[in-house]
C-alpha cells in the first residue's frame, strides 16, 4: 500500500466487501451498497470462482460484472477497474466448471479504463510446471500462499509504474 501511495503521490484507502462463497449475481446485486456508496476510484472485481463452479454461464458472468461497473460508474463515471479472470478449481473435483470460460467475456469489456488481470492463463502455465495440490490452499479452489503471490505479483505488474 505505501508503495502505491510513493507512485502514486496520493492516500490510498482499501476496502473488501468481499464475502466467501458468493458470486457475480451476489455482486451485482450488492454493487451499489458494498462498492459503488464509497464512489472508488479503482475497483478489483474478481469473481468467478464460484460462478465457474455453479456453472454460470459466460454470457450471465458478463451481464453481471457489466451491473457491477455500471452502480459503480454511477456515481463515478471516470472509476477504473481491474477484472480478475479467474484461477482454476481442481479438475478432479465437482468445483471445476466454467471458470476458464470467463476470460474471453472479460477481455469484451476491456479498454479505456478497464484491464483484465488473467490470472487463469497464469494458473494454466503454473499447473504446466506444478501440481494443482501446490498452489492450493484446500486442494479444491482456494489459493495458498503461493497461488496468492501470484495473484499479488499479477497485480502489481498492472498498477505500479
Amino acid at each position: 500500500m505505501v508503495e502505491l501511495q510513493t507512485n502514486f503521490r496520493s492516500r490510498l484507502t482499501f476496502r473488501n466487501p468481499s464475502v466467501a462463497g458468493m458470486d457475480s449475481a451476489w455482486g451485482a446485486a450488492n454493487a451499489s451498497t458494498l462498492v459503488a456508496a464509497d464512489r472508488p476510484d479503482l475497483v478489483v472485481i474478481a469473481f468467478g470462482m464460484n460462478d465457474g463452479t455453479g456453472n454460470v454461464s459466460a454470457s450471465t458472468f458478463k451481464t453481471n460484472v457489466q451491473s457491477i461497473m455500471a452502480s459503480v460508474r454511477a456515481v463515478n463515471p471516470d472509476a477504473e477497474f481491474v477484472l480478475v479472470a479467474p484461477t482454476l478449481a481442481n479438475a478432479a473435483t465437482t468445483y471445476a466448471g466454467a471458470q476458464a470460460s470467463y476470460k474471453a467475456v472479460l477481455d469484451q469489456l476491456a479498454g479505456t479504463g478497464v484491464v483484465v488481470m488473467d490470472m487463469t492463463s497464469i494458473h494454466q502455465s503454473l499447473l504446466a510446471k506444478k501440481r494443482f495440490q501446490d498452489m492450493t490452499g484446500n486442494n479444491v479452489n482456494h489459493p495458498n500462499d503461493f497461488l496468492s503471490r501470484a495473484y499479488a505479483q499479477a497485480l502489481a505488474t498492472i498498477l505500479v509504474p
